[in-house]
Formats: structure tokens, C-alpha cells, sequence
């Protein structure tokens, strides 16, 4: 017969307050454990080989300035040697970890052990983790283990640590100014998926209840013009210094067969051809903008919980920071749909950084985002049957893929068949 340990009264002392205090995160972390189970699955499983991606990891700046090159720079310092596909599902692996413990973390931040209190909060995030386009689906749609924005949402919760931790003080300005610039050099998206949750939270340090923070603005500002100075370099200056079937060879040496792609055309694309080529590839996929308008009017619902307690708050407040905030994270994200044809990547950035948002702001008790949060759920609460509903609708909508919103994409191809436009 199985003995069952009792704890004795030291023990209860000891262990009790740890669960009282850690208990949130005890259970994110549960509810998160199937997804890190299935990146492991989908890690040894990934076809690093037949991936272009997978350029990101043997391409660095030593060929040359531009964006999408140092990931391949810091893979050069960690796996200096021969790589195989067992070193890169390792790296994916431990970034997939990593990024949901963060996000555990920072749920046990945000939601503290007053039910009452953390109710509103905890049912917005239960809205953004049954949403198509949560962490959970971002691991379970494979592209977690594919995609660089899993090293982005790394590096923002990073920041965002950070934030909570050491606003205001000088060494903060130069981690934020350091880490937007590592996510930048990583990916030149990071600006429009990423930066702009920095941006938000900016608006919201640096416009105080009584005016102004000119100092903050002026930090955050350089932090902002830096970074827009990196970014037109990269887009404008961007170069290669290796003619492409040397880098090609060179690649191989490197690269195990199962460890990166063999298609010399995909290379070409990702680091040879022009800005202009690369736009006109982009605005070639004129039935993406049909599917963009689509999956706009079927996310609305969702988007709605998101941003009604900020225009609540912004109403009875009276504080136009608690507006500014979710304006400049849709003014900044939206362009990246007319360049960027991998919607899914930039729907589970939005998501991401409207949950994130709300968490950090929750997170510094503040007032008027807590008095909206608590009428929302009151909201709720008067017309149950429909939060009901619009929790069951949020359950049907799912990822395809790379493209985005399944249904709207669906949805845009049956009604091009039924009017012989397909």
C-alpha cells in the first residue's frame, strides 16, 4: 500500500505561507504544462532542414550589417562548432521554457491572493488565454518552435520585469534602449510587433496624474529616437559583404543536413534582394487585405475586452494616457499587415501585448484601471449569458498556420469560389 507523507507542524509553517504566497503561479504553470509538453514534441519533430528560419541560426553580422543576423552572431558564440538538429531543438526548447515561465511570472505579479481584487484581471486573461492567438496556441500552432518572435516575447517580458522593478532609474533606460535594440537586430519586426508594448507603457510613465513627467519624456523619447535611427539604418543600409554561394558554402560546413535549409532561392530572398523587391512581394498578396478586414470584424469581440476598460478608465479619469496607450499599440502594429504576409505572427503579437499591458499596469495598482477592470466584470456579470457565449465563441476560433485567423481565411476563399474569383 502507497504511504501518503504527512507534513508535520514545522512543516505546515514552512510550506503553507510559500503555497498562499505562490499559489497563482503554482497553477499557471500547471495550465501552461501541456503546451511546454508539446513544444518538446514539436522540437524534436521540427524540420530544421526544410526551413528557412532556420538560416536565422548561421547567418550573423559578420556578414554584413542588417536585421535578422543576431540571433546567427550569439548561435556562432554558443555552438561554435558543427550543429546538428539536437543543438537547435535544445535553443528552441529552452526559449519555449522560458517564455512561458516568464508569462507565469508575471501572472503571479499581476494577480495577487484577494479574490475580489484579482477576479477582474484573472477574467480578462482567461478571455486572452482562450483566444486563437494566446502563448498556449502560439505553442500549439508548431510555430513557437519556429518563428523568432518566441526569443522576442523572451526578451519584452524581460523588460517588462525590468519596468516593474526599476522604472525611472538611469541603468533602466539603457536596458530598455539595449534590449529593444537586441530585439531589433534579431528581427527588424520587433518595432512594429513588440516595441510598441514598450511604447504604451512609456505614454503611461511618462503622462502623470498631475501633468507631465519632463524627464521621463525626454528619456523615453531618446529611448524612442535611438531606436528609430537603428531601424531606418537597418531598412536603408542593410548589406551583404559574401557573395551568396560563399555564405552558402560556408553554411554547410557548419550545418548538419537536419540542422538548416538547402534551398539557395529562400537564402536569396531573406538576405539578397532589395527593400523594394521585398515590398512588392508583400503587396503582390492582395487577398490577405480581404482576410485582414475578415478576421478584424470576427476578432472584434475579443478586442473589446481588451480595450473597453482603458476607454472606461480614460472616461472616468479623465487621463488621456489610459487612451493613448492601446491607440499607440494599434497605430504601431497595423502597418506590419501590409508588409508581413505571416499574419499569425502579428495577430499573436497584438494579442500578446494587450494582455501584457493590462497585466503591468494591474501589476502597479493602478487605480483607474482596476475601478474599469472591476466594471467590466460587473458587465459581465449582468449579462452572464452573453460573456457565456462570447467565452464559447473565442474557444472556436483557431490558428492555420502561418496565415493567420483559420475562419477568415475560410471565409474569404468560399466566397472567391461562390463568385469564380479562386
Amino acid at each position: 500500500m502507497i504511504q501518503i507523507p504527512h507534513l508535520d507542524n514545522d512543516q505546515k509553517q514552512t510550506f503553507m505561507p510559500w503555497l498562499q504566497r505562490y499559489h497563482v503561479a503554482l497553477i499557471t504553470a500547471l495550465a501552461l504544462l501541456p503546451a511546454l509538453m508539446k513544444c518538446i514534441v514539436y522540437a524534436y519533430s521540427f524540420p530544421f532542414g526544410s526551413d528557412p528560419i532556420s538560416f536565422y541560426y548561421f547567418i550573423g553580422l559578420d556578414t554584413g550589417f542588417g536585421g535578422r543576423k543576431l540571433m546567427g552572431t550569439l548561435c556562432q558564440w554558443i555552438l561554435p562548432n558543427y550543429v546538428e538538429h539536437r543543438h537547435l531543438r535544445l535553443l528552441v526548447i529552452t526559449s519555449n521554457a522560458l517564455m512561458l515561465g516568464l508569462f507565469v511570472w508575471l501572472t503571479h505579479k499581476s494577480i495577487n491572493r484577494n479574490l475580489r481584487e484579482s477576479l477582474p484581471l484573472a477574467t480578462v486573461l482567461l478571455v486572452y488565454m482562450l483566444s486563437p492567438f494566446s502563448l498556449a496556441n502560439w505553442v500549439d500552432s508548431r510555430l513557437s518552435v519556429g518563428f523568432m518572435e518566441t526569443y522576442m516575447m523572451v526578451i519584452t517580458m524581460i523588460w517588462l520585469l525590468l519596468y516593474l522593478r526599476w522604472r525611472g532609474k538611469w541603468h533602466f533606460y539603457l536596458s530598455s534602449l539595449v534590449i529593444a535594440a537586441t530585439g531589433i537586430m534579431i528581427h527588424h519586426s520587433y518595432a512594429c510587433l513588440f516595441f510598441p508594448l514598450m511604447v504604451a507603457l512609456f505614454i503611461y510613465d511618462t503622462l502623470e496624474e498631475n501633468g507631465i513627467n519632463w524627464k521621463k519624456g525626454f528619456a523615453y523619447g531618446g529611448v524612442c529616437l535611438a531606436l528609430l535611427v537603428l531601424f531606418v539604418c537597418i531598412w536603408k543600409f542593410h548589406h551583404m559583404n559574401i557573395d551568396m554561394e560563399t555564405l552558402y558554402a560556408d553554411i554547410r560546413q557548419r550545418a548538419a543536413p537536419d540542422a538548416c535549409e538547402w534551398n539557395k532561392d529562400e537564402l536569396h530572398i531573406r538576405y539578397y534582394i532589395s527593400q523594394s523587391e521585398n515590398r512588392a512581394m508583400a503587396f503582390g498578396h492582395t487577398h490577405r487585405y480581404s482576410e485582414l478586414i475578415l478576421s478584424l470584424l470576427m476578432l472584434a469581440p475579443l478586442f473589446a475586452v481588451f480595450y473597453w476598460p482603458w476607454i472606461r478608465a480614460c472616461k472616468c479619469s479623465r487621463q488621456w494616457r489610459y487612451l493613448l496607450m492601446p491607440l499607440s499599440i494599434t497605430m504601431l502594429v497595423l502597418p506590419s499587415f501590409f508588409m508581413i504576409t505571416d499574419y499569425s505572427r502579428l495577430w499573436t503579437a497584438w494579442f500578446f501585448m494587450l494582455i501584457l499591458t493590462l497585466m503591468a499596469v494591474t501589476a502597479l495598482n493602478d487605480r483607474a484601471l482596476q475601478s474599469a477592470l472591476k466594471d467590466l466584470l460587473q458587465l459581465g456579470k449582468k449579462h452572464w449569458w452573453l460573456a457565456i457565449m462570447l467565452l464559447v465563441y473565442a474557444f472556436q476560433l483557431h490558428v492555420s498556420g502561418y496565415d493567420g485567423l483559420r475562419e477568415a481565411i475560410e471565409w474569404r476563399r468560399f466566397v472567391a469560389a461562390l463568385l469564380g474569383k479562386d
